[in-house]
């Protein structure tokens, strides 16, 4: 528990696979862990290029919606964890 100094659920990060119900299904098991989704990434090239140049997808794409999108979770994840 948060009184014995554990971490806790904070949230769920959904990387998405453009599988169907993908966004019912997400939700659903936030539910189940009484938690919410903090944020999305959806499926990109641009990350796939990243990965085959083992570069992270800020270096090799900066203007491209994958980093956006991470840079929106990184936030997300910062306000749950009360803004550290």
């Amino acid at each position: 528990s948060s009184d014995l100094g554990y971490a806790t659920l904070g949230g769920l990060l959904l990387n998405r696979r453009d599988v169907p119900d993908e966004d019912a299904q997400a939700q659903e098991l936030a539910d189940d862990f009484h938690t919410q989704i903090l944020g999305t990434l959806d499926r990109s090239t641009d990350i796939q290029t990243a990965e085959t140049l083992a570069k992270p997808v800020r270096t090799v794409c900066p203007d491209s919606t994958a980093a956006a999108q991470l840079d929106a979770m990184a936030e997300a994840i910062l306000q749950a964890c009360g803004g550290i």
